[in-house]
C-alpha cells in the first residue's frame, strides 16, 4: 500500500470501528426489546394469575368454613345449646385469616359472636331493620367484601329427623318448636369473616420473586444478545470491509462463511460477486487489449489500403497511358499517311487502342460504383440457362481461337438474383478462365467448363479450368485490383487484373458467397452460391435489341452537349448511322427555337452537367413541355454520383456513363426508337 493511501485507509478503519460499535449496540437493543416486552407481559400475567389464585383460595376456604360452621351449628340452634355454639365458634375463630364469627337463630333470640364480624353485623342489622322477611330464608348463600375483609354468610337448616316429644313451650325456642315437623326449615344464620392481609403480603412476596426472576432473565438475555450481536455484527463488518477493499480495486478479496444461514448466503454472494467483478475486470482489460489490437490492425489495414491505393493509381495510370500513347502515335501516323490501305490499318489500330481505354475506364467505373454503393440490386426469379446461352455468344469465338474446349452444361435450375449483375459475375469468371488457360498443348488440351448444381436451398454455379492453377498464398491476393500472377509485363491481351475484383464486390453486394479451389498445375474452380428459386412460366432475363443497320435511318436525334469536341464526334457518328441530328450546348432558348423551326425530336441525348449552368434534366423537361409529350430521353454523363441521378432514374430517363461505346449508343437508340428498353 502506498503512503498516499495509508491515511485514507486509517480513516476508513476508524469509521468502520465506530460503525461496529453502533451496529453491535443496535443489534443488542433489537434483541433485548422483544425479550423485555415478553418478560413484562409474562410477569404481569403470572402476578395477576397468582393474585387470582390467592383470592380464589381464600374464597374457597371462607366458603368451606361457613359450610362447616353451618353444619356444626344446626343441632345447637335446634336445641338452644349456647355452650356448644360458642365452642364451635371458637374453633372456627382459630383458623388462619379468620377475624370474626357470628351465629344467630332465625328469630334473633340466640346470638353467638366471636372476633369482629363487622360485615356480618352490618348485614344482620340491615336485615332486621327491613320490614321484609329476613333474606336468610333464601336458599342462596352470600359472600360480601369490604376492603380487606371478606364475609361468607350461610343459612342453617333443620335436620331431616322429626322429634315428637319436644315441648312446644320450651323457653327460648318458639321458632325451633315451630320448625318441628317442617322438613329442611331455616334454623338461623352463620357468618365467617376473613382478612385479606395475608393475600396482600403473599402477593407482594410473589411479585418481588417474579421481578427478581425477570431481572435475572433479562440479564441473561442481555449477555446472550451481546454475544449474538458480536456474532452477527462481525461477519457483517467483515463484509463491509471487503466491500471497501473491492471498491478500492483490490483483487482476491474474500470473506469467510458463517454458521448463520443468512449471513452465509450473503458471504457466498459477496464472494461470487467479487469473483465476477474480477472476471469482468479481466474481460474488460482483455477487450481493451483486443480493441487496441484491432485499432492497430485497422491502422495497418489503412496503411495497406493507402499503399494499395498508390499501387492502384500507379497501375491505372500505366494502363491508361499505354493506349493513350498508342492513340497519339496512330493519329500522328494517320495524319501523314498517304496510302489508303495504311489509313484503314491505322484506323483499325486506333479503334483497338480506344477500346482498350474504354475497357479500362468501364472496369474502373464499375469498381467505383460498387465501392460507393451506387449499384441497385433488383432480385427476380430467373432461369440460369439464358445466362449460360449468352456465354457461347461472348466467349465461343475467343475459346476457339485458342483451341480451348468450352463446355457449358445445360441446366433447368432457377435462381433468385439480379439478372444483369449475376450475368456479369459469371461472364467475368469465364473470361478469366478462357484468358489464362493455355490451349495449344497437344498433351493436355485446354478446357473450361461451366455448370450448375443443386446444393440444398442454393445453386452452386462453378467455372472450372485445367490451367496453371493458383498457389494457396495467393488465393486472397488475386481478388485485389490489377493483381495478375502471370502478367508482370502488364500485357493488355492478358486482361487488366480487375475482373476478379469486380466479381468479389458483386458477390458481396448480392450476398452470393464465392468459393475457390485451386492448386498449382491442377487448374482452378470458382464457385458462386446463389439462392435457389422455384421454376415459373417464363424467364425474366433482359432481352437484347438486335442491331439493324437501317433501324436508325431518319431518326430525329436532339444532341445536347457543352463540350464541342464530344458533341462533334457523337453527331458525326449519328449522321453516319443515318440520323437527323440537331446539336445544342443546352441554352434556355433551345425548346422555343425547335418549336419555331417545326423540328420535333424523336429521341433526346443530353449531357447531365452543362457549362451554361443548367442540368440535362432541365433541358429534357423544357423540350417535353414545349412539345407536350414524354419524349424518349437519355442522359450521357461522367458523373457517377448516384444521389444526383436518382431523380431522373425515377422519371424513366435512361443513363449512360462516359465513355460510351458506339455499340452501347446504337443499342440505346434502337431501344428508344422502338419504345422499349435494352440492357446496355
Amino acid at each position: 500500500m502506498t503512503a498516499v493511501h495509508a491515511p485514507a485507509v486509517g480513516r476508513a478503519r476508524s469509521r468502520l470501528q465506530l460503525r461496529a460499535m453502533s451496529l453491535r449496540t443496535r443489534i443488542a437493543a433489537l434483541a433485548m426489546v422483544p425479550v423485555l416486552l415478553l418478560a413484562i407481559l409474562m410477569g404481569t400475567i403470572t402476578i395477576r394469575q397468582r393474585h387470582a389464585d390467592l383470592e380464589q383460595g381464600l374464597s374457597a376456604r371462607g366458603a368451606l368454613l361457613a359450610r362447616q360452621l353451618a353444619a356444626g351449628a344446626d343441632y345447637g340452634l335446634f336445641a338452644g345449646n349456647r355452650q356448644a355454639l360458642e365452642s364451635i365458634a371458637s374453633a372456627v375463630l382459630t383458623e388462619a385469616d379468620v377475624i370474626g364469627v357470628l351465629i344467630t337463630s332465625a328469630g334473633g333470640e340466640l346470638r353467638i359472636t366471636g372476633g369482629t364480624p363487622k360485615i356480618a353485623e352490618a348485614r344482620l342489622m340491615k336485615s332486621t331493620a327491613a320490614s321484609a322477611p329476613v333474606p336468610i330464608d333464601s336458599d342462596n348463600d352470600e359472600a360480601l367484601r369490604e376492603g380487606d375483609r371478606l364475609a361468607f354468610i350461610r343459612s342453617v337448616r333443620a335436620p331431616r329427623l322429626v322429634i315428637d316429644d319436644v315441648e312446644e313451650t320450651r323457653v327460648g325456642l318458639p321458632s325451633a318448636a315451630a320448625a318441628i315437623g317442617k322438613e329442611n326449615a331455616v334454623l338461623g344464620m352463620v357468618a365467617v369473616e376473613l382478612s385479606g392481609r395475608s393475600i396482600r403480603h403473599a402477593q407482594t412476596r410473589f411479585t418481588l420473586q417474579v421481578v427478581g426472576i425477570l431481572i435475572a432473565v433479562l440479564a441473561g438475555a442481555f449477555l446472550v444478545a451481546r454475544k449474538l450481536s458480536r456474532r452477527l455484527s462481525q461477519p457483517m463488518l467483515n463484509m463491509a470491509a471487503a466491500v471497501q477493499r473491492i471498491g478500492r480495486g483490490e483483487e482476491g478479496v474474500r470473506v469467510a462463511g458463517s454458521n448463520i444461514e443468512v449471513l452465509n448466503v450473503l458471504a457466498t454472494g459477496l464472494n461470487e460477486t467479487a469473483a465476477r467483478l474480477e472476471d469482468a475486470k479481466h474481460n474488460l482489460q482483455a477487450r481493451i487489449d483486443e480493441a487496441t489490437e484491432q485499432l492497430r490492425e485497422k491502422k495497418e489495414e489503412a496503411e495497406q489500403a493507402d499503399r494499395a491505393k498508390t499501387r492502384f493509381l500507379a497501375a491505372a495510370s500505366h494502363d491508361l497511358r499505354q493506349p493513350m500513347q498508342a492513340l497519339a502515335m496512330f493519329a500522328s501516323a494517320l495524319e501523314h499517311s498517304s496510302s489508303e490501305k495504311e489509313r484503314v490499318d491505322l484506323s483499325h489500330q486506333i479503334a483497338q487502342a480506344s477500346n482498350a481505354m474504354a475497357d479500362l475506364l468501364d472496369s474502373l467505373l464499375d469498381i467505383s460504383r460498387l465501392d460507393a454503393g451506387r449499384v441497385r440490386v433488383s432480385r427476380v426469379d430467373q432461369p440460369l440457362q439464358p445466362i449460360f446461352d449468352r456465354l457461347w455468344d461472348t466467349f465461343g469465338e475467343q475459346a476457339a481461337q485458342k483451341a480451348l474446349e468450352l463446355v457449358v452444361r445445360p441446366t433447368d435450375l432457377w435462381v433468385n438474383s439480379d439478372p444483369v449483375l449475376l450475368k456479369q459475375v459469371v461472364s467475368n469468371l469465364v473470361g478469366n478462365a478462357v484468358r489464362y488457360t493455355p490451349g495449344a498443348n497437344p498433351e493436355r488440351p485446354g478446357r473450361v467448363a461451366v455448370l450448375a448444381r443443386r446444393r440444398g436451398e442454393h445453386v452452386l454455379i462453378e467455372v472450372r479450368d485445367n490451367g496453371p492453377g493458383i498457389p494457396g498464398e495467393a488465393h486472397e491476393r488475386i481478388f485485389q485490383e490489377f493483381e495478375q500472377l502471370s502478367n508482370p509485363e502488364r500485357d493488355r491481351s492478358k486482361g487488366l487484373g480487375l475482373g476478379l475484383a469486380i466479381v468479389q464486390r458483386l458477390c458481396k453486394l448480392l450476398d452470393h458467397p464465392i468459393e475457390l479451389r485451386s492448386e498449382p498445375g491442377r487448374g482452378s474452380t470458382f464457385g458462386v452460391r446463389v439462392p435457389r428459386a422455384a421454376a415459373t412460366g417464363g424467364a425474366t432475363a433482359p432481352v437484347a435489341v438486335t442491331e439493324e443497320p437501317t433501324a436508325l435511318a431518319r431518326l430525329h436525334v436532339l444532341l445536347v452537349e457543352d463540350d464541342a469536341l464530344v458533341r462533334e464526334s457523337v453527331a458525326r457518328l449519328l449522321r453516319l448511322w443515318g440520323c437527323d441530328v440537331r446539336e445544342s450546348n443546352g441554352d434556355r432558348a433551345l425548346a422555343s427555337a425547335l418549336k419555331q423551326d417545326g423540328w420535333r425530336p424523336d429521341v433526346i441525348l443530353c449531357d447531365f452537367r452543362l457549362a451554361v449552368g443548367r442540368t440535362g434534366l432541365a433541358v429534357i423537361d423544357d423540350v417535353r413541355k414545349a412539345f407536350a409529350a414524354e419524349l424518349p430521353a437519355a442522359l450521357i454523363t461522367g458523373d457517377t454520383e448516384f444521389a444526383a441521378l436518382r431523380s431522373q432514374l425515377a422519371s424513366g430517363i435512361q443513363v449512360l456513363f462516359k465513355p460510351v461505346r458506339p455499340a452501347q449508343l446504337r443499342l440505346l437508340l434502337q431501344s428508344m426508337a422502338g419504345g422499349g428498353t435494352a440492357s446496355v
